[in-house]
C-alpha cells in the first residue's frame, strides 16, 4: 500500500480524534478500558508476529489462560503487567492507570546478551524509579545462548531459530566458549552464565 493510500485510509480516525477527543478521553482513558486494550492488544500481537513470520497464528491455551489471569488480578487486586511494549506505551499505560489509583506491576521484555533494547531505552531504568518489577524472557535466545548449539551442530535449518540463528552462529560460537570459560570458573553449566 502506497503512501498516499495510508495517509487517506487515516484520515477518519484523525478527524473522530479531533472532534470526539473529550468524549474517548472520558469513557476510554480508564484503568479497565485501558487494561482489556491491552490484553487484546497482546493477542494481536501474537496473530500479526506469526502471520510475518510466515506462520499460523498459535494462540494457544496456556496464551488465552495467561491472558484470563491477567484480568482476574487486575480486576481483583489492581495489579497490571505489561509484555513487549516500549517505554513510551510503558509511560502512556502509566499516566492513565495513575489517574484511576493504579500503576503498572510489572513489566516483561526480551532481553539477553545478544537483545539490550530494554536497557539502551531506558525501560529498566524506568522500572527501577518506579518501582516496577522487570521480567525477561528469551534469556537463552531459545538454546543459541547454551553451548548446545554451534556451526558444526546448528539448529534445523527449516526452522524459525535456525533461520534466525544459523547465520549468527559463527559468532555465537566464539561467545558460548568465552561463556563457557566463565562457567568452568565458576562451576556452573554455559547456560547459567547469560540467565544470571
Amino acid at each position: 500500500m502506497g503512501g498516499g493510500k495510508i495517509i487517506i485510509a487515516c484520515i477518519p480516525a484523525a478527524v473522530e480524534g479531533v472532534l470526539f477527543d473529550s468524549t474517548f478521553e472520558a469513557l476510554f482513558y480508564h484503568a479497565v478500558p485501558v487494561a482489556l486494550a491491552l490484553i487484546v492488544f497482546e493477542i494481536a500481537f501474537i496473530v500479526i508476529e506469526s502471520r510475518t513470520e510466515g506462520r499460523q497464528p498459535r494462540i494457544t491455551f496456556s496464551n488465552l489462560l495467561m491472558i484470563l489471569v491477567s484480568i482476574i488480578v487486575f480486576l481483583a487486586l489492581g495489579y497490571l503487567w505489561l509484555s513487549n511494549h516500549s517505554l513510551a506505551e510503558i509511560k502512556e499505560a502509566a499516566d492513565i492507570l495513575a489517574k484511576e489509583g493504579l500503576k503498572i506491576s510489572a513489566i516483561q521484555n526480551h532481553y539477553s546478551l545478544l537483545n539490550r533494547s530494554s536497557e539502551t531505552s531506558g525501560i529498566l531504568d524506568y522500572c527501577k524509579e518506579n518501582d516496577i518489577i522487570f521480567f525477561s524472557y528469551m534469556v537463552l535466545e531459545q538454546g543459541a545462548l547454551t553451548g548446545k548449539y554451534d556451526t558444526e551442530h546448528p539448529f534445523p535449518a527449516d526452522s524459525d531459530r535456525g533461520r534466525t540463528y544459523n547465520p549468527m552462529l559463527p559468532t555465537l560460537e566464539k561467545l558460548n566458549k568465552e561463556l563457557e570459560k566463565i562457567a568452568d570458573r565458576h562451576h556452573v553449566a554455559t547456560a547459567q552464565i547469560p540467565v544470571a
